[in-house]
């Protein structure tokens, strides 16, 4: 017969990077972020706050910062009654310390359309 045990640790290292539990725990994103249009966060992790930098442009500071800006995967999205609404990483505002989302419709004409949702991430 096989017994289950509970080994808890704060954090796991392969000897060169370190990563607290709760990265694995909850998942492989490094930071995610579900807001509601004006940048008032409904849920996240590794997320200090939302900041709303006009009509459809949204911005996201990181509590753990990455290595380097730009060395990880984004994906965004937004959701709302309206068909053709995108989501895109904003490259001019996002940063190793934050990220940022724009959110338009599919004619590219910002707006505040809510329920945005990013996840960013390398391998935790």
């Amino acid at each position: 017969r096989l017994s289950m045990s509970t080994l808890n640790v704060s954090n796991i290292s392969d000897g060169t990077t370190t990563v607290g539990t709760s990265y694995v725990v909850n998942g492989s994103a490094k930071a995610w972020v579900a807001a509601n249009g004006s940048a008032v966060i409904r849920n996240s992790s590794n997320i200090s706050s939302g900041v709303d930098n006009g009509t459809g442009d949204f911005s996201y500071p990181l509590i753990n910062a990455y290595s380097a800006e730009e060395d990880y995967v984004t994906t965004a999205t937004v959701r709302h009654s309206t068909d053709g609404l995108i989501a895109t990483r904003n490259s001019s505002r996002d940063f190793a310390t934050q990220l940022a989302i724009e959110t338009s419709n599919d004619a590219g004409s910002l707006g505040d359309y809510g329920h945005e949702i990013m996840s960013v991430g390398d391998l935790a």
